[in-house]
């Protein structure tokens, strides 16, 4: 689908408006909309859906909306483990507190749904970290023949080097997710000071203020609503505390 953009906060020599008879990609057109230009070849589609479908405002909101009620479930299944403490978490407390007549398929349905989570949650980390790879070849080396293939090709390097980790070394995981932890804290604010002393501000009225609905839903509320998608995003895995 192509869109036609009347106006741009980028620069002519920038600005793909100009560049390209007025016509380009939506998620271009929805970053330039923003003042930013697309620099990397996207193979999943994070957090445009926020941008396109609630805005500055929406992300902010949204994300806050998102958070309380992650903090809701973690409260909930942190109250279902102290009563009942058993392996399994969800199946378990599914199989005690469901009538009799329901609690065998249900529990079944809960488990089942569990581990499918848990397989899903696996691949789309894996996949998610060998396109961000692959982006920043794309990025870093301009002859670089962009595949698709070589995406699947990094899923599975990062799939079978996860393998390892927590297999042969299983005795080293503690040891290896402090590390980690340090690593996590550190590029937070590798990627925050840059972003706040370099890169182009915009006025506060526009980053809390501004809800677009770029997805031609019937209405700002739902687009919004929808736009939750890129902040449920930060809050995977809560179940595999329990």
């Amino acid at each position: 689908m192509e869109v036609e953009l009347a106006e741009s906060t980028l620069p002519p020599s920038r600005n793909p408006v100009l560049s390209r008879d007025h016509k380009f990609d939506k998620d271009e057109a929805v970053l330039a909309r923003f003042g930013k230009q697309q620099q990397l070849r996207r193979n999943f589609r994070g957090l445009i859906y926020g941008l396109s479908n609630g805005g500055p405002a929406g992300l902010i909101y949204g994300y806050i909306f998102v958070w309380c009620g992650a903090s809701l479930q973690a409260l909930v299944m942190a109250e279902l483990a102290s009563m009942i403490p058993l392996a399994g978490g969800p199946f378990n407390w599914v199989s005690i507190l469901a009538p009799p007549s329901y609690r065998d398929f249900l529990s079944y349905l809960a488990g089942w749904l569990t581990v499918i989570s848990w397989q899903a949650l696996c691949a789309g980390t894996a996949y998610v970290t060998g396109t961000l790879v692959q982006g920043l070849l794309v990025l870093n080396h301009p002859s670089y023949d962009y595949q698709r293939w070589h995406g699947t090709l990094l899923f599975y390097a990062v799939f079978t080097l996860a393998l390892f980790v927590n297999t042969y070394l299983g005795r080293l995981l503690p040891q290896i997710e402090s590390m980690m932890l340090w690593f996590h804290v550190l590029g937070f604010f590798g990627i925050l000071i840059p972003l706040v002393y370099l890169s182009p501000h915009q006025p506060a009225d526009f980053v809390f203020t501004d809800f677009v609905n770029f997805g031609d839903w019937s209405s700002k509320p739902l687009s919004f609503f929808v736009g939750l998608i890129s902040a449920m995003d930060s809050f995977p895995g809560k179940l595999s505390r329990a």
